[in-house]
């Protein structure tokens, strides 16, 4: 697994949720913090200055997230890379061969999000392995219910999304909702289903909790 952070309180939540997340095996997870480029028109002195300051501040969010993923059986590592967060995101993912990535939804500044795109964005769609993005409203508790919805629409991607919860060794009082769009056109006549073996083959029997 490959966990991006940047101190904000998103990424925080994420880490927390990849804290709770049932596991059998021991996880190989991967820390990134990127370092984002200074802008060229300073000063030199001052984007060296600029950058030592948030190479020691990846330092010291890379500490906390170690103590948050204490004791949950996970052998971490800290990667720290400078461009572009997005890009060396799926970067390092794609060089990790990381199964999944785990983001916050918002990194710390919603100016480099407006001008830039959301890493969380950026990282979903250019990703080559699936992309977990967690939200900080997400609970703290750790014995909080968890609840998981899977859009299934009898694809193979959601074929796999379905194979991967059911492997997953889900806490008791966990809740699974399995979620099949009927898509209709309406018109002078009423609704006219237009696929109507949306989610018939699907196998409840593969869902163990």
């Amino acid at each position: 697994m490959l966990l991006a952070t940047d101190g904000s309180i998103h990424a925080e939540a994420a880490t927390r949720f990849l804290s709770c997340l049932p596991h059998k095996e021991r996880l190989d997870i991967v820390i990134v913090t990127v370092v984002q480029q200074e802008p060229s028109y300073l000063a030199p002195h001052l984007t060296q200055q600029l950058f030592q300051r948030e190479k020691l501040a990846a330092v010291e969010t890379y500490t906390n997230v170690e103590k948050m993923l204490y004791g949950t059986n996970a052998r971490v590592r800290h990667e720290l890379r400078e461009g572009h967060p997005g890009e060396m995101i799926v970067r390092a993912a794609k060089d990790s061969n990381a199964e999944l990535v785990v983001v916050g939804a918002r990194g710390r500044s919603r100016v480099s999000c407006m001008l830039l795109g959301c890493t969380s964005d950026y990282v979903a769609t250019h990703s080559e392995c699936s992309v977990l993005v967690v939200r900080s409203e997400w609970p703290v508790d750790a014995n909080s219910r968890i609840r998981v919805a899977v859009g299934y629409d009898g694809s193979a991607s959601a074929k796999i999304a379905l194979r991967d919860v059911s492997e997953i060794n889900w806490s008791d009082g966990a809740e699974i909702h399995i979620i099949a769009i009927l898509c209709c056109l309406y018109g002078f006549f009423g609704e006219i289903p237009l696929d109507s073996e949306a989610g018939t083959d699907l196998d409840l029997s593969l869902i163990h909790i």
